[in-house]
């Protein structure tokens, strides 16, 4: 399609992923990330095999924390299987395993690669109508994550859908370093993946700020995980 000129909307694994390839085969890419640096929204600290094969980077960084081979499927708080390769084997072995990792350093890996592959990339910047006009973009990637703030703005939806809301800290707790645990709620569901010596624990899905919050505790006492270091809401 010849060499285009493309804007690429978030600075996250999916932007700095597009930006690669994208940069890779001879298009001009910037990238916009309305925060100030990497990394400044919750979750996302699990990455599958299959995932990680479609991004320039491999499993020997610094940013890998733990190798997961296995997760355990509760639903509202009552454990129903443990899903691994040898109980789904339709489902291809790259999906159900993969890493724990410091999304920070992977981020910043994926980063240099999209850099070094021709892409520019700008923190504090805001897609708006006057530089997508000033600037002639012949195409613009929304990677912006769940909200799709790119996409509202220009109309895709009309707004009526609810966002979806998630908060997550990292905890203290009893959990394999090499195991996952998926909690599905009614609409939603909790998480909790190792991440070193800690679990990364959060709870997301469509719910007001109080629901959250309830069920955040909820399962804080269902898993028996003592109070974290930090805490983060989206």
């Amino acid at each position: 399609m010849g060499e285009k000129k493309i804007l690429v909307a978030g600075g996250g694994p999916a932007g700095l992923n597009c930006a690669y390839w994208a940069s890779k085969d001879g298009h001009e890419v910037t990238v916009f990330e309305v925060e100030g640096e990497l990394a400044s929204k919750p979750c996302g600290e699990l990455i599958s095999d299959e995932a990680l094969d479609f991004t320039p980077l491999n499993n020997d960084s610094s940013w890998v924390l733990n190798r997961v081979r296995r997760c355990l499927i509760y639903c509202d708080g009552k454990f129903i299987r443990e899903l691994e390769p040898s109980s789904r084997p339709d489902i291809p072995l790259a999906l159900l395993r993969g890493y724990s990792i410091d999304k920070k350093g992977f981020l910043q890996d994926l980063k240099s690669a999209a850099e070094s592959a021709g892409a520019r990339i700008h923190f504090n910047k805001k897609v708006t109508h006057k530089n997508i006009h000033d600037e002639e973009f012949d195409m613009i990637v929304d990677a912006t994550g769940y909200p799709r703030v790119l996409g509202r703005s220009v109309g895709v939806n009309d707004g009526s859908e609810r966002l979806a809301t998630c908060k997550m800290g990292y905890y203290k707790g009893e959990l394999n370093p090499d195991t996952t645990i998926l909690n599905m709620l009614d609409r939603g569901y909790a998480w909790l993946f190792p991440h070193d010596e800690l679990i990364n624990f959060g709870v997301g899905g469509f719910y007001d700020k109080k629901a959250l919050d309830k069920l955040y505790e909820k399962n804080i006492r269902t898993f028996e995980l003592e109070p974290p270091p930090r805490e983060f809401e989206a």
